[in-house]
């Protein structure tokens, strides 16, 4: 269920500063653990965890929840004054490599988030960035179906003719 991160956010956010690392494939797609509150005093899922890895293999995702850790006014000011959390998340993927199973990488997840406020911060933080994103598309999707408009035209729909909507990639992430 839950694949290997590794997030640098070390400074400001200017494009190109978040990065995912798709080193870790799941071995099962059965949840290994339950909804947990971090370090930082946010609750980490890790069901909503497992569908932001998955949407992070698009692009156009991972720019969006970047934009969206611009407004997360405490997570900015620990980025001013501490830096951010992705050394650890480095550490944690070089410690366990290539081969971790799943339930090993959620267990070693669970204990850097349990114990690194600026870790479980900044992955809190881009959680809660994806799940804003996904309920506003979700919303727009379902008050243009409402109203009889096809809900491919508007900013949430199709960018070019031929592409895929945002956000529902129907091609597997190459982890």
């Amino acid at each position: 269920m839950l694949r290997r991160v590794n997030v640098r956010v070390l400074g400001p956010i200017t494009p190109g500063t978040l990065e995912w690392n798709r080193m870790h494939h799941l071995n099962n797609s059965l949840p290994v653990g339950t909804p947990f509150v971090t370090k930082c005093g946010r609750t980490f899922c890790p069901i909503l965890y497992q569908e932001m890895i998955n949407a992070m293999a698009d692009q156009r995702w991972l720019n969006a929840i970047q934009k969206g850790l611009r407004h997360d006014a405490e997570y900015q000011t620990m980025l001013k004054t501490r830096g951010g959390g992705g050394l650890a998340f480095d550490d944690l993927c070089k410690r366990l490599g290539h081969q971790a199973q799943d339930q090993e990488v959620f267990d070693e997840l669970k204990l850097l988030l349990e114990t690194d406020d600026k870790a479980s911060l900044s992955m809190c933080a881009m959680l809660d960035s994806f799940e804003a994103i996904k309920e506003k598309r979700d919303h727009y999707k379902t008050e243009m179906v409402a109203e009889g408009r096809s809900h491919e035209a508007g900013p949430y729909g199709l960018a070019q003719k031929g592409q895929e909507p945002f956000g529902s990639s129907s091609r597997s992430p190459g982890f």
